[in-house]
């Protein structure tokens, strides 16, 4: 009975994941989810409360934060090869995530607070590593504040864009290819020396 009630919980998270990357928060219904979960209203009351606790429910399970043990007490260009690292392949094993944040990006409401949430410390961390990049002489640009933007968009948004294929000539890269990309092209755009940039990626 414990297995079939975890499974109806997990069904109901994993259809809501996809119902408001597709349709955003205000264009998915409880029944959709229902429906799509395979489950009643009455099991999303049970374990959740609702479609808003649903929602708030997706960020505390599937949030990234739990990479920020991995990125204390290093060097720079460690800090940010990891978060990067992490944030990349965060990006692309939960695309449906990436999509809900996209949306509440723009529409900038109060449900931004749950991305605020559980990312905010990511890119604090990202930015102190940018700090301490520039004042130890490793990096060379201008501003961290538009440095930690700049990152944040190549981290954040995809590098292909659907309804823009007619203006790209190669393929998709695979998951490692794309996260040694990035870093690189990450790393270069901060003045750190291209000879340099060999990315260890275990």
């Amino acid at each position: 009975m414990e297995q079939t009630q975890n499974d109806a919980k997990t069904r109901i998270l994993l259809a809501s994941k996809k119902l408001f990357a597709l349709n955003g928060y205000d264009g998915t219904s409880v029944r959709q989810i229902c429906e799509e979960a395979n489950t009643n209203a009455a099991l999303i009351s049970y374990y959740f409360g609702g479609k808003e606790s649903v929602y708030q429910a997706l960020f505390e399970i599937y949030s990234p934060i739990n990479i920020l043990t991995q990125v204390q007490n290093i060097s720079p260009i460690e800090g940010i090869s990891a978060i990067v690292k992490k944030m990349t392949e965060y990006r692309i094993e939960e695309s449906e995530m990436i999509s809900i944040i996209q949306q509440e990006i723009f529409m900038n409401n109060a449900r931004i607070e749950n991305y605020k949430k559980y990312v905010s410390e990511i890119w604090l961390t990202l930015k102190y590593y940018l700090d301490e990049g520039k004042a130890q002489g490793i990096f060379h640009f201008d501003s961290v504040d538009k440095a930690l933007i700049y990152i944040i968009a190549i981290i954040t948004f995809p590098n292909r864009f659907p309804n823009l294929d007619c203006v790209f000539a190669e393929e998709d890269s695979n998951k490692e290819e794309a996260v040694n990309d990035t870093i690189r092209f990450i790393l270069r755009g901060l003045g750190y020396a291209a000879d340099h940039c060999e990315v260890d990626n275990k």
